[in-house]
């Protein structure tokens, strides 16, 4: 017993130092976040659809000013790639996504950076959809 109390110190301290390393490691550039989402995704397809339970928000995570990854639930996540850079995703705290129906379709629908207020972004133009994975 004796062993296990002056064991667990130790082991507390070791843990310890595991997280405060883990906190001060580098974190991955835009650009390799970006090449690592492209290794993983499936081929392209033409188009997914959105899941009437997801509602207004979408989760997504920006790769960019070309590309981001949005979830249709949480099992399910899309990379977009966009046509042109969008330069309203900077500033975005969310997005919508044009749609026919549900069905979001590479090369007709477009991402919609919104800023908290719920405008988008002055000057971010028009960010179609080039490819969807």
């Amino acid at each position: 017993m004796n062993d296990m109390r002056h064991g667990l110190p130790i082991l507390l301290a070791l843990a310890g130092a595991l997280t405060a390393g883990c906190a001060t490691s580098p974190t991955l550039t835009t650009a390799e976040r970006l090449e690592l989402y492209r290794q993983h995704p499936g081929p392209p397809v033409l188009s997914f659809r959105l899941e009437r339970s997801i509602g207004p928000t979408i989760n997504w995570t920006p790769l960019g000013d070309q590309a981001l990854a949005v979830w249709t639930t949480a099992n399910r996540g899309h990379l977009l790639e966009l046509r042109n850079r969008c330069s309203g995703m900077s500033m975005a705290s969310n997005i919508s996504l044009t749609n026919r129906m549900g069905q979001v379709t590479a090369r007709f629908d477009s991402v919609l950076p919104r800023t908290a207020t719920g405008f988008v972004p002055v000057g971010s133009g028009t960010c179609r959809i080039e490819t969807v994975r």
